[in-house]
């Protein structure tokens, strides 16, 4: 992405600020997201915020997860997930430092995309990195207000 951001050619020209990178993914890609974001031997200094989704700590060879990392974490999970135990998410929030967010789809699966619990998941989302990547006013206000949704939607956080 970076590449094709400096590309004349590319239509993705300029299309990258390449001082906010941010990180995501689901299942094994959240996997990678917390090594790339939190794990010594693979942490990326360019990463300015993670957002794993239905993930866990996996090991990676030669490192261990430091995460007094500045990178704020925002770790969304379905309660109900049998794929990867929700626990995984529980562990990583309780190991991070702040900023950190934990959001918990009541009831959700390892797919917890659908209905309800896909409009707040892509709301917070967005509201974290209009906060943690573009300093949007409103926006951490907006992380709390939308990530509480009764009986869809739990979120923890802890901000210092």
């Amino acid at each position: 992405m970076l590449r094709l951001n400096r590309d004349n050619t590319s239509l993705l020209r300029g299309m990258v600020d390449p001082d906010k990178i941010a990180v995501s993914g689901h299942s094994l890609g959240a996997m990678t997201t917390l090594g790339v974001a939190y794990n010594s031997c693979c942490t990326d200094a360019r990463i300015k915020a993670a957002v794993p989704i239905s993930g866990v700590e996996a090991p990676f060879p030669g490192g261990t997860f430091v995460f007094p990392s500045k990178a704020p974490l925002l770790l969304i999970h379905g309660d109900a997930d049998a794929t990867v135990p929700y626990r995984g998410s529980e562990g990583a929030f309780r190991d991070a430092s702040a900023p950190k967010f934990l959001l918990t789809i009541v009831h959700g699966p390892h797919t917890p995309f659908a209905g309800a619990a896909g409009e707040v998941i892509v709301k917070v989302m967005l509201d974290f990195f209009d906060h943690y990547l573009k300093g949007r006013e409103g926006s951490l206000e907006a992380i709390t207000r939308q990530g509480n949704v009764a009986g869809t939607t739990v979120l923890s956080s802890a901000l210092t």
